[in-house]
């Protein structure tokens, strides 16, 4: 706005009113002059102290950048590596097993439905494997004392055994003496 009002301005009008960088000439003494220089080395000082403070600042924020930088990437390879062993274990454990087989377009429904092998829920097992071929020995086991122990009256014989039969591995050790018979030429 101004600026559109000095254009509008002739010459003259311009010159009782001063020009704008005007050089106006003052007089001040000797010792306020030294004072003024003083003041303005002063500032230029601080001002210098200010930019070398401000490129310390500078490089130390970027060598913490650097070290942050170097941490963080680290960091990151180690939690890949953890993540890694998590879908690995994962895997492991909730994975399809090599044992159960693949079920094909072929099975049918009375297949599925087949009993499994090997000992079922709710049923009787097959028992121990007798063993025939081994020599047997009875033995007869009776009770010491038979009598009740609240009352002390004798018990009686009740027909039949309760049986019960036991393959037992009996390992010996002996010493065993050699003689042999001495011979001399006749």
């Amino acid at each position: 706005m101004l600026c559109a009002q000095r254009l509008d301005q002739t010459p003259a009008t311009l010159a009782r009113q001063g020009t704008p960088f005007e050089q106006v000439m003052i007089s001040i003494t000797k010792q306020e002059h030294i004072e003024l220089v003083m003041q303005a080395n002063y500032w230029q000082s601080l001002h210098q102290r200010a930019l070398v403070r401000i490129e310390w600042l500078q490089a130390r924020n970027q060598r913490q950048l650097e070290l942050s930088a170097l941490a963080e990437a680290a960091l990151r390879c180690e939690l890949e590596h953890q993540r890694a062993l998590v879908r690995d274990l994962q895997k492991r454990l909730f994975a399809r097993k090599s044992e159960r087989h693949q079920t094909n377009e072929r099975q049918t429904k009375a297949d599925v439905s087949k009993a499994h092998r090997g000992q079922q829920d709710g049923k009787r097992g097959h028992g121990r494997t007798l063993q025939p071929h081994l020599p047997g020995r009875d033995e007869i086991i009776a009770i010491d004392h038979a009598h009740c122990p609240t009352c002390a009256l004798p018990f009686q014989i009740f027909p039949g055994t309760e049986d019960s039969e036991v393959v037992e591995i009996e390992v010996k050790a002996y010493r065993r003496k050699i003689h042999r018979l001495r011979y001399k030429p006749g």
